[in-house]
């Protein structure tokens, strides 16, 4: 009688739908949510006809200064790869104390991609050093599409 009741135990736990689990296949699983991060640090481009011509600015969630690294984290966009992000410099420091510097974000289009992912850039802040302006000092970096300013010793 005991191993009766322990067989109908055993065969109603193993049919039951709660006890079941599927796993995922990869086919499921969504790499919508996927964050892409840059493998390598990423030069800021000095180019003043390309940062006047930007006028798109690009969804910026977080960005904050490491080191001699700018690390921007964009909203989800449609895009996918790293490398189609540039961040542009017009080459100036605006005369203020300290001096600021807006730079702006790039993202070149990619016909080919259908995706949607966030993004964890990294640039070289090194880039910014114009000896003339400012030799070693403090700077102020501000980001298009980015609300927070950003100190910056370089």
């Amino acid at each position: 009688m005991r191993n009766f009741i322990l067989s109908c135990l055993s065969v109603a736990l193993l049919s039951s739908p709660a006890c079941k689990t599927k796993a995922p296949s990869a086919a499921n699983q969504n790499s919508q949510n996927e964050i892409i991060l840059s493998d390598k640090l990423m030069p800021i481009i000095k180019d003043r006809d390309l940062f006047a011509a930007t006028t798109e600015l690009i969804p910026i969630d977080t960005c904050y200064i490491s080191g001699n690294e700018i690390v921007i984290h964009t909203a989800k966009l449609n895009a996918c790869t790293a490398q189609n992000f540039t961040l542009l410099w017009n080459g100036s420091l605006a005369k203020s104390l300290p001096p600021k510097v807006t730079l702006k974000l790039l993202l070149r289009a990619d016909t080919e991609c259908k995706e949607y992912h966030k993004f964890h850039l990294r640039f070289n802040l090194q880039d910014l050093k114009n000896k003339d302006q400012n030799p070693g000092g403090t700077v102020i970096v501000r980001i298009g599409g980015y609300q927070k300013e950003l100190p910056c010793q370089l």
